[in-house]
């Protein structure tokens, strides 16, 4: 093998190198909502998720138009498209203003924004038989319901989910829709057999950024059931 080839093998090793390392640490980066794994068998986990606080939109059209979408919406929101409730302290006196003095005071209030840390999974629910989803960011720990920044745009939801149990399947590989719908129905399948019963619809999470290599990537399934 010439100089130069070798060079360039060299060099693809450690960019690859750089990849994977890169990807594991922007996956450990990332702070997640807590479970109890409850059985593992195989491929398949059985888990339990206390409640989450989330921001979630509802989006509709072509399934990576409608993921594009839906995170550029949700990330506008964490990354300050917001109005910080903790800096908005009660004062006194309590003024009377005009209707332009009032637009302004509501002008300083949006300029009061605040950065959210970014979590992992993004979850996506389809809805059956119709071009539409429902994106979920879930918001980190150290926040609850009354004091997280309230959304600018009104399509944003900012909840609480309950405690629940889910049957999941982890996988790796792209993120198109068919490789989703693939491990749902091979999900459906496991859990018809175990006898579990189903209460939801299936989701889809999505652990990493977008440059992580696809064989890389930690992407999962999750059904939820009455355990």
């Amino acid at each position: 093998m010439s100089p130069s080839k070798k060079s360039v093998l060299v060099l693809g090793v450690a960019a690859l190198g750089l990849g994977i390392y890169g990807a594991g640490a922007a996956l450990a980066h990332y702070e997640g909502p807590p479970y109890e794994v409850l059985k593992s068998d195989g491929k398949f986990e059985w888990r339990r998720y206390k409640p989450r606080i989330v921001a979630s939109v509802d989006v509709e059209g072509e399934y990576r138009q409608s993921m594009n979408k839906g995170f550029g919406i949700l990330a506008g929101y964490i990354f300050g498209k917001n109005v910080s409730r903790s800096k908005v302290a009660m004062t006194s006196p309590v003024l009377v203003a005009s209707a332009d003095s009032q637009a302004s005071l509501q002008s300083e209030r949006q300029a009061e924004k605040e950065k959210i840390a970014m979590t992992a999974p993004v979850v996506v629910e389809n809805e059956p038989g119709r071009q539409a989803m429902t994106m979920r960011f879930f918001m980190p720990d150290q926040y609850s319901l009354s004091d997280l920044p309230t959304p600018v745009d009104e399509r944003i939801r900012v909840s609480t989910l309950p405690e629940q149990t889910f049957v999941v399947v982890r996988f790796s590989g792209s993120w198109k829709q068919s490789e989703f719908d693939k491990h749902a129905e091979e999900l459906q399948t496991y859990a018809d057999r175990a006898g579990l019963k189903v209460t939801g619809k299936a989701a889809s999470a999505f652990y990493n950024p977008p440059f992580t290599p696809p064989f890389l990537r930690r992407n999962e399934v999750l059904l939820p059931i009455s355990y």
